[in-house]
């Protein structure tokens, strides 16, 4: 589970005192108010659980009233790919000396939680990594030993941070990975973790991630999120099937994480981009295909649909019949292409043969070139 930056820097004070918590709000009056009190400048950002908010225009200064009022209006109901923001988080400007970067994810390659730190914060760690890999510190982290202090020291040395800042931010991170033990976190990223022009060192910005099987010992966690079901991710979750939101704007629907990996693949390959990951899971019910069509087509960003079916205990015929349910009660909104083969294939297609609004075939990457040659078209 995901959280909004303004739910993770709550819970990040709770073990650090330099967090910029600001006001949290989804009223302009509100953020004007707020930000007279605190003092110009001040920063207003979206809050929604997606990347890219900055170049969307979802980060902004306002130097006055009058420009509060207007930043905190336009991103308010604002679409940053595909999410409405309804929250905005005011903040009191930081003068910032330097920005660093500091993340603690669990790596799957290397089976372990991994340590990056980087001098350069405030943009794109990939980019970074990849213009100049000598800034970037990633260190595996043993489960079975505590942090080194002394390897740490060395490796942040060598990373390019002062060495006036190397206790301080030492301090950061073997609290953080105590918190990301304690609390299950799967990812607990600060971008940036600034020093300011006062050389004090402030959580600016975090992402934060908790293991979704951890439910049962974090409830507190998951309370925080227990109000907000507006995600496509908690309506796919409440609809019995799997979801995951992307950028791109081919939508898939698939049986099976393998089968969905593998139609995405095919997207890309012919020259998509898939607009998400959604496995209706073994044996879906037409209601669930119905939900899950409903739930893609609804995303503002797809341009077309690819559903890949390969029954086995998901049977055909009640895929069919939660496509067509959608279908009749009111015209696609985008080109719908449809492979669907295995258990009661044929029935299924025999339901869908009068749908003239739908194209099938039996080919994946001939279905997968359709999407995106229908994406294009529409």
């Amino acid at each position: 589970m995901d959280f909004k930056e303004y739910q993770g820097k709550k819970v990040l004070s709770e073990r650090f005192e330099n967090v910029a918590l600001g006001l949290v709000t989804s009223n302009v009056h509100d953020a004007i108010s707020y930000a007279s009190e605190v003092g110009f400048p001040v920063v207003i950002k979206a809050q929604v659980l997606i990347g890219g908010r900055g170049k969307a225009g979802g980060v902004k200064l306002a130097f006055n009233k009058e420009e509060a009022e207007s930043i905190s209006s336009a991103i308010l109901g604002m679409d940053i790919k595909g999410h409405k923001v309804e929250e905005i988080l005011v903040a009191k400007a930081v003068d910032i000396k330097e920005e660093w970067y500091m993340s603690i994810t669990f790596d799957r390659a290397n089976r372990s939680m991994t340590l990056i730190f980087s001098v350069e914060g405030g943009v794109d760690i990939e980019q970074v990594a990849h213009d100049s890999p000598e800034k970037v510190l990633k260190m595996p982290i043993n489960p079975l030993k505590a942090l080194e202090i002394s390897e740490l020291e060395k490796k942040l040395l060598e990373s390019g941070l002062n060495k006036s800042y190397v206790d301080e931010v030492v301090k950061i991170i073997i609290s953080s990975y105590g918190m990301v033990v304690d609390k299950d976190l799967t990812l607990l990223e600060v971008n940036p973790l600034v020093l300011t022009e006062d050389e004090e060192v402030v959580i600016l910005d975090c992402k934060m991630s908790v293991d979704d099987t951890a439910e049962f010992r974090q409830s507190s966690l998951f309370e925080m999120n227990s109000g907000d079901d507006s995600s496509r991710e908690k309506i796919a979750k409440k609809q019995g099937f799997s979801y995951v939101h992307l950028e791109g704007d081919v939508g898939i629907i698939g049986n099976g994480a393998g089968l969905v990996m593998a139609t995405m693949d095919a997207v890309k390959n012919a020259g998509g981009e898939p607009a998400n990951f959604l496995d209706i899971g073994g044996g879906a019910k037409a209601e669930v295909v119905n939900n899950a069509l409903k739930l893609v087509e609804g995303n503002p960003k797809v341009k077309s649909i690819f559903i890949n079916v390969f029954g086995g205990i998901t049977r055909g015929d009640e895929v069919a019949r939660g496509i067509a349910d959608v279908v009749n009660e009111s015209s696609p909104r985008v080109p719908i292409v449809i492979r669907l083969t295995g258990t009661r294939a044929e029935e299924g297609l025999e339901i869908l043969k009068n749908e003239t609004d739908l194209s099938v075939t039996d080919v994946m990457d001939e279905a997968a070139e359709l999407a995106v040659r229908l994406r294009d078209e529409s």
